[in-house]
C-alpha cells in the first residue's frame, strides 16, 4: 500500500516539476503567459533540479518501505520504535523534529527583521544537557510512553488527563498550524506560478504544497509509526543540514564575504543583548508607552514602560526564553518521545549529546542566511545589486496608489470603498488581484515598483550627497554612507527593513536567486524534509497521546493490534485536521509571531510542574493540578485579550493602524505588555501556587514516587545512572557548553 501511494505521490511530484521546469504555468488563459518573467528570471525551478527532487523522495520511498516491514504490530514497536533506536538516530530525529517549518519560515525570516536577536532560543543546546543528564534518568526508569504518563505517576491521573488535552489542542493548533503555513510559503516562492483548476476550486501553489506534503507524511507516519518517522528524519537532517550550510555559502558569495555581511547589517543586528529600551527613550514602571520617531533622522525619544519594549530585551530573553527552552526540550512528548525509544539510558543521554551538538548549527545555516538576504535586499533598493529581486516579499500596496503607475495600468484601476471608523472611505487604486491575470503585465508593474522603491531611496533628500554613477546606473555609496554618516545609514536600514511585507519568505527565496541548478534542487529538498519532518512528529506525538493517555484508558483490555490501529487512525485525522485548516492559515497574517506568544503563555505551568516535582519531593497532586489549571488559564485570558487586536476586529482608523483596547485601561496594559514578561509572571503565579497549595495537603506517598525524585532515589538507582555514563560523554558536554558561551560573546554587536 505504501509503495503504490508513495509511487503516485512521486509522479505527482515529477509531472509538476516537468511542467514547471519550463518558465509556463499549469493553468494560462494567455499563452504570452509563458514568457518568464521579468523580475523573476532566476527564480525558476529547472529540470536538473526536479531530478534532485525526485530522487531524494525516491530514497525517501525506499527508505519508509524497508522501516515499515521491520514493524512490528505492538506498542512498542509502534509508538517507540520498540525502544531500540541507537544514538545518532535519537540525536538526529530530536534535531530533524525541531528544525522544520517555524526555522524556515520564522527563524530565518527574524533574521531579516531583527538580527541575531533569536538566536538566543537556538543557543539553547544547554537545555538538551539538562535532558540527558538530568531528566533522562527518570524518564528511562519510569517505562513510560508519554510525558503526561509520567505525571501521573509522580502525582495523579487527573494531571495526565489535564497534560494530554492541552498538549493535543496545542499540537494541532500551533505544530500542525505553522507547518502548513510554511509549507504553503515556501511552495508560494519555489512554484509562484502554478494553478491547477479543479472545476469547484482552483489550487494554486500554496495548497498544492501544503496538500503534498501534508498527505506523503501522513502516509509514511501512518504506516511506520516513530521507527519511520525517526529513520527518515536521520536521512533529511543530513539533506538539511548540507543544504542549509550551501545556502549561507553562495549567499555569503554573492554578497561578498563575511566582512561585507556585517559592514552593510551593521552591529545592531549581530547585537543579542538588545537594550531594555530603545536608545533615546526614558524608561518607567508606569504604563506608558509614548515613543516618537523623528521622520528626519530616525532617532526615537519620549518615555515607554520598559515591560511594553517587544524588541526581545536582554532581560526577558535571559529569564523567559530559558523556561521556554526547557519546557520543550525536556518535557515536550514531541522531542522527549525520541529519547524514549533508547534502548537504555546511555543511549538516550548520547542521543541527547549528539542533538545538542547538531542544536549549535541554526544560527549559521537559519539566522545568518536571513541577515544575508537582508544584506543583499539593502544592496538591491540601493542600485549595488541589479541580478537579484525580492519583490516577492516586498510590500506593494503603497505603489498601486502611484498617479504614474496608475496612468500606466489604467485598464487595472478600479475604486474601492471601505468603512474606516466608521466611515465610508474611497479609494482609487490599481487591482492588485485583476492585473495578477494578465501574467506579462503583472512582472512589468512588479518591475516599475522596484523602479520606483529605488527611486525613492536614490532621489531622497537624505542620500544625495552619496548617489555616484557606476556601469551606466545610479547606486548609493554605501561604505562611504556608512562611515561618515552613521546615523543617517541607520535610517537607511530602517526605511529597508520598512518595506518588507514578509520576512517569511527570506529563506526560500535566498534557495531561489544564489543557488546554482542541481545544488538548488538539493536544498529544495532539504526545505521539504524539514516540513515534512516537523509534521511527521507532531503527527505521531498527537497519535502517541491520544492512544496511550485516552483510548488505553477507556479501553484498558483492548488489544496491542487494536491499540496500533487506532494510533495510526489518530494520525490519519491529524492529517485531515490539518487540510482543514489550510484556508486559515492562509489568510493569516503574523502567525510565527502569535505562535511564539502560545508557547510562552504554554510553557511556565509545565515547566514547574516537571522540574519543581523532579527536585522537591514534597509536591504533590494537589498542588500539580492547581497550578496547570492557573497557569493556562492565565495563558487563556491572555489570548483572549491578545487575539481581537491581532486579528483586527475593531476595525483601523484613519491611518490605517489596527484600533485596540482604550489607552490606560486594564487589557490595554496586559496586551501591550511583551509576551516574554507575561510568560515570568505566569511562572511566578505557577511556582508559589504549586508550593502553597501542595504543603497546605497532605504529603505524597514516597513509597510510590520511588525513583522519580531526587529525593526518593535508591542507592540502586543512582549506581545504575552513574554506569552509564563515560568522561567521552562529560568532554562533549563541556565542548558543547564552551562553544554556546562563545557564540553568545561574539554576538554582542
Amino acid at each position: 500500500m505504501l509503495a503504490r501511494r508513495s509511487l503516485f505521490a512521486l509522479a505527482i511530484l515529477i509531472l509538476i516539476g516537468a511542467t514547471c521546469g519550463s518558465p509556463c504555468a499549469l493553468a494560462v488563459d494567455d499563452p504570452a503567459a509563458a514568457a518568464p518573467a521579468a523580475v523573476d528570471s532566476g527564480s525558476q525551478i529547472e529540470p536538473l533540479d526536479w531530478a534532485v527532487i525526485a530522487g531524494y523522495f525516491a530514497i525517501l520511498i525506499f527508505l519508509a518501505r524497508w522501516v515499515i516491514k521491520k514493524n512490528k504490530d505492538t506498542t512498542d514497536d509502534y509508538f517507540l520504535a520498540g525502544r531500540n533506536l541507537g544514538w545518532f538516530v535519537v540525536g538526529a530525529s530530536i534535531f530533524a523534529s525541531n528544525i522544520g517549518s517555524e526555522h524556515l519560515v520564522g527563524l530565518a525570516g527574524s533574521g531579516t527583521s531583527d538580527g541575531v536577536a533569536m538566536a538566543h532560543y537556538e543557543l539553547h543546546a544547554w537545555c538538551l544537557l539538562v535532558l540527558g543528564w538530568v531528566l533522562v534518568p527518570f524518564y528511562m526508569r519510569s517505562r513510560v510512553f508519554t510525558m503526561p504518563e509520567f505525571l501521573e505517576r509522580r502525582f495523579n491521573p487527573t494531571s495526565r488527563w489535564v497534560l494530554s488535552i492541552i498538549s493535543l489542542v496545542a499540537y494541532v493548533i500551533t505544530k500542525i498550524a505553522v507547518g502548513i503555513f510554511a509549507g504553503g510559503i515556501v511552495f508560494s516562492v519555489l512554484l509562484p506560478d502554478i494553478n491547477i483548476d479543479l472545476g469547484f476550486m482552483i489550487l494554486d501553489s500554496f495548497w498544492l504544497g501544503s496538500i503534498l506534503v501534508l498527505l506523503f507524511t501522513g502516509i509514511y507516519t501512518t504506516l511506520g509509526g516513530l521507527r519511520a518517522v525517526v529513520y527518515t528524519e536521520a536521512l533529511q537532517t543530513v539533506i538539511l543540514v548540507v543544504g542549509s550550510i550551501l545556502v549561507t555559502i553562495y549567499g555569503l558569495s554573492a554578497l561578498g564575504g563575511w566582512g561585507e555581511l556585517r559592514e552593510i547589517a551593521g552591529s545592531e543586528m549581530f547585537n543579542l543583548w538588545k537594550p531594555m529600551v530603545p536608545e533615546g527613550v526614558q524608561s518607567t514602571w508606569a504604563p506608558l508607552n509614548e515613543v516618537v520617531v523623528d521622520p528626519d533622522t530616525g532617532a526615537k525619544s519620549g518615555i515607554m514602560a520598559w515591560y511594553f519594549n517587544d524588541n526581545y530585551p536582554w532581560l526577558s530573553m535571559l529569564f523567559c526564553a530559558p523556561v521556554i527552552g526547557l519546557w520543550y526540550w525536556c518535557t515536550d512528548q514531541y522531542i522527549v518521545q525520541r529519547a524514549l525509544g533508547a534502548p537504555n539510558e546511555t543511549e538516550a543521554r548520547r542521543g541527547s549529546i549528539c542533538a545538542a551538538c547538531l542544536k549549535l548549527l541554526p544560527v549559521f545555516i537559519f539566522i545568518i542566511p536571513g541577515i544575508i538576504c537582508f544584506a543583499l535586499m539593502l544592496k538591491s533598493q540601493t542600485g549595488n545589486e541589479t541580478q537579484m529581486q525580492f519583490e516577492k516579499m516586498l510590500k506593494y500596496e503603497p505603489y498601486l496608489t502611484q498617479p504614474d503607475l496608475m496612468d500606466k495600468y489604467s485598464d487595472y484601476v478600479v475604486t474601492k470603498t471601505e468603512t474606516v471608523d466608521g466611515k465610508e472611505v474611497t479609494a482609487t487604486m490599481i487591482s492588485w488581484e485583476d492585473v495578477q491575470k494578465d501574467k506579462p503585465q503583472f512582472d512589468a508593474l512588479r518591475a516599475d515598483i522596484r523602479a520606483s522603491r529605488q527611486a525613492q531611496l536614490i532621489d531622497s533628500d537624505k542620500y544625495r550627497d552619496y548617489v555616484v554613477e557606476k556601469d551606466g546606473r545610479r547606486q548609493l555609496d554605501l561604505a562611504r554612507l556608512a562611515s561618515e554618516d552613521p546615523q543617517k545609514y541607520e535610517m537607511l536600514r530602517a526605511e529597508v527593513k520598512g518595506n518588507i511585507l514578509d520576512s517569511g519568505m527570506s529563506f526560500p527565496m535566498l534557495v531561489t536567486t544564489v543557488l546554482p541548478s542541481g545544488v538548488r534542487g538539493l536544498v529544495v529538498a532539504g526545505l521539504l524534509a524539514a516540513l515534512m519532518s516537523s509534521l511527521a512528529g507532531v503527527f505521531n506525538a498527537s497519535a502517541t497521546l491520544f492512544t496511550m493517555d485516552f483510548y488505553s484508558k477507556i479501553r484498558p483490555d483492548v488489544s496491542q493490534h487494536r491499540l496500533v490501529w487506532i494510533g495510526r487512525l489518530a494520525t490519519v485525522v491529524m492529517v485531515l485536521i490539518g487540510l482543514a485548516w489550510i484556508p486559515v492559515i492562509q489568510g493569516s497574517r503574523g502567525l510565527y509571531d502569535y505562535l511564539q506568544g502560545v508557547q510562552s503563555y504554554l510553557a511556565p505551568p509545565i515547566f514547574v510542574v516537571f522540574f519543581l516535582g523532579i527536585f522537591w519531593k514534597r509536591l504533590n497532586g494537589a498542588g500539580c493540578l492547581a497550578s496547570l489549571i492557573i497557569g493556562f488559564l492565565l495563558g487563556l485570558f491572555r489570548l483572549a485579550v491578545d487575539t481581537p487586536v491581532k486579528m483586527g476586529w475593531f476595525g483601523k482608523d484613519a491611518a490605517g493602524k489596527v484600533i485596540g483596547y482604550e489607552q490606560g485601561s486594564f487589557l490595554w496594559i496586559v496586551n501591550q505588555m511583551f509576551f516574554q514578561y507575561y510568560s515570568i509572571l505566569i511562572l511566578i503565579v505557577c511556582a508559589i501556587t504549586m508550593v502553597v497549595v501542595s504543603y497546605l495537603t497532605r504529603e505524597p506517598d514516597y513509597k510510590k514516587i520511588s525513583g522519580l525524585t531526587y529525593g526518593t532515589m535508591t542507592d540502586q538507582d543512582r549506581a545504575e545512572s552513574r554506569g552509564s555514563w563515560t568522561f567521552a560523554d562529560v568532554t562533549a558536554s563541556v565542548v558543547i557548553c564552551l562553544a554556546i558561551i562563545a557564540a553568545y560573546l561574539y554576538f554582542s554587536g
